[in-house]
This record gives C-alpha cells, sequence and structure tokens, in this order.
C-alpha cells in the first residue's frame, strides 16, 4: 500500500481530534502516558496533526516554493473535516509551543 492510499483510508481530522489535542497541550508525550486512547481520536490522529502542522509551518517559511505551498493546501484541504477544522489548525500552528 502507498503512503498516499494509506493517507486516503485515514478518516478526515475534525475540530473534536484537535480539541483533544489542544487538552494535552499539543504533547503527544502527555496523551501517550494516559496510556487509554481518548474515544474521538481515530489510529493515527495524533500523528496527522502533528504531520499537517509540520508541512504547514513549512509551507509558510519564506524558503517554501509556490509548488510545495499549494501540495501542502491539498493535503490539509483533503484531510479535514471541514473550514472551521481548517480555521482551528491554522491557529494552533501559530500559536503552538516550540519543541
Amino acid at each position: 500500500m502507498t503512503n498516499s492510499s494509506r493517507q486516503e483510508t485515514l478518516p478526515k481530522i475534525s475540530r473534536l481530534q484537535l480539541a483533544v489535542y489542544l487538552a494535552y497541550n499539543c504533547n503527544g508525550e502527555l496523551y501517550a502516558i494516559r496510556s487509554r486512547p481518548d474515544p474521538d481520536m481515530f489510529p493515527g490522529a495524533w500523528a496527522l496533526i502533528d504531520s499537517l502542522l509540520q508541512q504547514m509551518t513549512t509551507a509558510a517559511s519564506e524558503y517554501a516554493s509556490e509548488k510545495y505551498r499549494a501540495e501542502v493546501e491539498a493535503q490539509v484541504l483533503a484531510q479535514t473535516e471541514d473550514n472551521a477544522t481548517r480555521d482551528l489548525l491554522w491557529a494552533i500552528r501559530l500559536n503552538r509551543p516550540t519543541k
């Protein structure tokens, strides 16, 4: 199975998953310590959110090409539920703590 095929089968990120992500201060280690998955988080949701945020940060840099920016925007569009979710994801990208 190719990477793009696997991503197409994943559920889309919604505001529910982003709320859980924010409840743990965007910290996957805190979420993992809990040892009990949140019912609103589908398998791979945390990694997908982290991946989208990382790509969005790179796309927003002055070094990203227009082609890369368009690819990231298309991926965000394809992997999020609606405009409100995308807006929240962009807000998280702007405000999340740096590691």
